[in-house]
């Protein structure tokens, strides 16, 4: 690691950030020990959560008491009676309570304590930084339901998350340089039993794709449940197979302005799974481009009010003999609810 560190931040127009972990892993000594131990103080900082689901407020602090705890444990101006001992630092787990977020504010005090107060405080300057990956964090991390598995694989491809904060370097936080999507949002964990045997993923009731292949059901997850929302929410849809045979199926899609204003000349647009085409439409327009289908107002109904909803129906062609949707919708550019 550390030629890794020495050979990169040679090169021109290159940033070098080592890996911290996450708030829910290591405790904040043991990363800040590792990372001193692998060269943290010649590259440009750390980075937490990369694949990970930690929310971005717990990833703060973290990230923070990292920075601190490596100034603590090899800072020699206090006499060096305290160099090397990163166990003594604070964490997420003492004096804090790692389930309480409300305690972490006992590990604050700490720093401030003896670091920000201390004869010889650090500056922002000679403070590590980090970065965050913020790409499947906005709803935090998955949490089981109980004792339902014996190994519930909370990182692998948990169910109901959603994108976190869109990638920035304005991030409020003199110590943290960015916001970032490292893990492609997308891209599968791996194949996900917890503890069972196998080989579906009981939570998805489906096999899930190898690990770094696209998983169209959880980026339609991630994206529809992103917190903050993408854009603002003015639609929710429901989407109902009516009936389906091997070779076509019916659907009914209906629209619902859940927002404050007209929708006029409405439109909503879906992927079809597979190799999926649409027959024919009736009470909207369709138009297929490769696997996504986009409905667009028909000339008689051309504004949904407030409150209000528009449905229409189509037959499609399929392969298999049943028909199971992407459910994304998208209307004008932002995510629909999907119910």
């Amino acid at each position: 690691m550390n030629y890794a560190v020495d050979k990169l931040t040679s090169l021109p127009n290159t940033a070098v950030y080592l890996d911290g972990t996450h708030s829910s892993w290591l405790g904040v000594g043991d990363a800040a020990n590792r990372l001193v131990r692998a060269g943290v103080q010649r590259a440009d900082g750390f980075f937490v959560n990369v694949s990970n689901y930690e929310l971005t407020a717990h990833l703060e602090k973290y990230g923070t008491w990292i920075a601190k705890c490596i100034h603590y444990g090899t800072n020699t101006a206090e006499g060096g009676w305290r160099v090397g001992h990163f166990e003594w630092c604070a964490s997420q787990y003492f004096p804090a309570t790692p389930s309480d977020f409300s305690t972490w504010t006992l590990t604050d005090a700490w720093y401030a304590d003896n670091v920000d107060n201390a004869a010889n405080p650090p500056t922002l300057q000679s403070l590590q930084h980090f970065v965050i990956d913020t790409s499947r964090n906005g709803k935090g991390p998955w949490s089981p339901p109980a004792a339902a598995y014996s190994d519930a694989q909370v990182w692998c491809n948990p169910p109901g998350r959603g994108l976190g904060d869109l990638p920035t370097t304005l991030t409020g936080n003199d110590l943290l340089d960015a916001k970032l999507w490292i893990k492609v949002p997308g891209e599968s964990d791996g194949g996900c039993t917890r503890g069972t045997s196998g080989p579906a993923d009981p939570e998805r009731g489906m096999i899930d794709p190898p690990a770094g292949a696209w998983f169209k059901e959880q980026a339609a997850e991630l994206v529809t449940l992103a917190q903050p929302a993408l854009l603002p929410t003015a639609c929710q849809v429901d989407f109902d197979v009516q009936a389906s045979w091997p070779g076509s199926f019916i659907a009914q899609v209906s629209i619902k302005n859940v927002g404050s204003a007209p929708l006029r000349d409405w439109n909503v647009s879906w992927a079809l799974p597979g190799d999926e085409q649409i027959v024919l439409d009736l009470g909207a327009d369709l138009h297929q481009s490769r696997g996504v289908v986009t409905a667009s107002a028909p000339f008689w109904d051309r504004v949904i009010l407030p409150g209000w909803r528009q449905s229409f129906s189509f037959l499609g062609k399929q392969r298999g003999d049943s028909y199971q949707p992407l459910l994304l919708f998208l209307s004008g550019g932002a995510a629909c609810r999907v119910r």
